[in-house]
């Protein structure tokens, strides 16, 4: 992409007249298009993101300004990143260049690179499946209360330093163990932030099914702005060859204040908050690129950051109008020392019910109905010795439910051993044992569940029934020979 090439192809260039980095201003180009490249004389290149009459606005894609007075030559073509599963195990910019680590298979030469557009139409209908297989997260309280789906888009919302990314990066690495390739994109954050998640998957030795994504701080804002569409441009590369795919983009609300910032540099009209009209449309083409497809399937995370768990912010309700459901990260769980801090009663997903079967919606709906009790319940609690045995049994049921849906971010759990642990709860097992010893319990019934074959079969079978009723009763016939798993002592 050589400027005198271009000059050559086009029979046109322009000449900077205004600079207000990262966006220039110049005249001439009579026939570009808007989104399309364009080459520097000095070798840089920039996106066309503003046409008026004589002048267009185009977005530098490099730390190294241009001269006023410089020219620029059309390229004839929109922007586009290298895709290919040599990518995975490796951190890339928005751009699709290699900043951290290499596949085992090594980079390929720039001939045998293939490339796609970043900025495409989304998927029709008829390129569509219906969602019908569960997206297991290995996160209790998610699988059994706001259950996702294989293909689905919810939003992970919540206030800063709740506990967000954690689960984000504990739901990619049991994906990871799945078989599913993950892309995790980071928008805006630090080069430590960037290298922490890449050091993370290293050491759950997932980095071979991992490509992260990084649109740090230090580089402007109009090469951090692709991130998550280079993102969703390799998830698709991987889907189209069969795949399932994990993509979480971290987080869209910084990077609408990134487009804002370039929107209101390039003099584009502002809307409500001082966010450009097209916000909306730029994010919700970007999501339906996600889905259940004929292929394979695209399952998106985005995150949204929502001060004090308001979510009629601007660009938080645009995203639940978008998404398929919303997991919120209430801050008062979170000071609660709750792990994840995650309300179930005001968060929603849309589809992920139709991915469960019988027992899984039957436990689900017993659980909630269950949880909007104990939240009354709870503010009786200060009358101490004079509530009735109902309400105080009802209470420490709640708060051993909450120990077990309380539990490590390196931990995934898998889903039959929490539905023997919720059981064995809502059996009033544990009324005596304090909430800490729980945790205990629960790792080692995981233990046991993933190292032995009979153990696994057993629970397995436990839980081949359609109600939760059957399963609690289930449950209790076989009691001790459980809490002998959980190296519970038996009264």
């Amino acid at each position: 992409m050589d400027y005198e090439d271009c000059l050559e192809q086009f029979k046109e260039y322009g000449v900077v007249e205004e600079i207000r980095y990262p966006i220039v201003v110049a005249s001439g180009l009579p026939e570009v298009k808007t989104s399309e490249l364009v080459v520097f004389e000095n070798g840089e290149r920039g996106q066309v993101m503003t046409l008026s009459p004589g002048k267009t606005a185009i977005a530098v894609l490099s730390k190294e300004n241009v001269a006023v007075g410089s020219k620029v030559a059309r390229t004839g073509v929109a922007m586009s990143v290298p895709v290919g599963k040599h990518l995975l195990g490796a951190v890339v910019d928005p751009l699709g260049e290699v900043l951290l680590g290499e596949s085992p298979s090594g980079r390929r030469s720039s001939s045998q690179v293939t490339r796609s557009l970043i900025d495409i139409r989304p998927p029709k209908i008829s390129e569509r499946r219906r969602i019908k297989e569960p997206l297991l997260t290995g996160t209790s309280l998610v699988d059994l209360l706001v259950p996702l789906g294989l293909g689905q888009r919810e939003l992970v919302v919540g206030s800063r330093k709740t506990g967000k990314t954690a689960f984000l990066l504990s739901a990619a690495v049991q994906q990871a163990r799945l078989g599913k390739i993950i892309v995790y994109a980071l928008i805006g954050k630090s080069i430590i932030e960037v290298r922490q998640v890449y050091e993370f998957f290293k050491e759950e030795q997932v980095l071979e099914q991992v490509v992260v994504v990084a649109g740090d701080l230090n580089s402007p804002a109009s090469i951090v702005n692709f991130t998550p569409f280079t993102a969703m441009t390799l998830a698709e590369n991987f889907c189209s060859q069969g795949n399932n795919v994990f993509v979480v983009l971290d987080d869209l609300t910084t990077h609408a204040k990134l487009y804002r910032e370039l929107s209101l540099v390039a003099k584009r009209f502002p809307g409500r908050d001082s966010y450009p009209g097209d916000i909306f449309y730029l994010h919700g083409r970007l999501l339906e690129r996600a889905g259940n497809f004929t292929t394979g399937s695209i399952s998106c995370l985005p995150v949204a950051e929502a001060s004090q768990n308001d979510l009629t912010d601007f660009i938080v309700s645009n995203l639940i109008s978008i998404t398929d459901g919303h997991l919120l990260f209430d801050e008062n769980l979170f000071i609660q020392s709750h792990r994840p801090a995650i309300n179930p009663l005001l968060s929603v997903t849309r589809v992920g019910r139709q991915t469960q079967d019988v027992l899984r919606q039957d436990v689900s709906r017993h659980l909630l109905s269950f949880i909007l009790e104990y939240e009354k319940n709870q503010k009786f609690s200060y009358f101490g010795e004079e509530l009735s045995d109902k309400v105080r049994r009802s209470i420490n049921r709640g708060s051993k439910l909450q120990a077990i849906f309380d539990q490590p971010v390196s931990q995934a759990v898998p889903f039959p051993v929490q539905l023997v642990l919720v059981s064995l709860t809502w059996n009033d097992v544990f009324y005596s044992d304090p909430s800490a010893r729980l945790h205990g319990y629960r790792l080692n019934l995981v233990d046991r569940y993933q190292n032995d074959p009979k153990i696994a079969a057993f629970i397995n079978d436990l839980v081949k029934v359609t109600s939760f009723t059957e399963l609690t009763a289930k449950v209790k016939l076989v009691e001790g020979k459980i809490l002998q798993l959980c190296g519970k002592e038996q009264s």
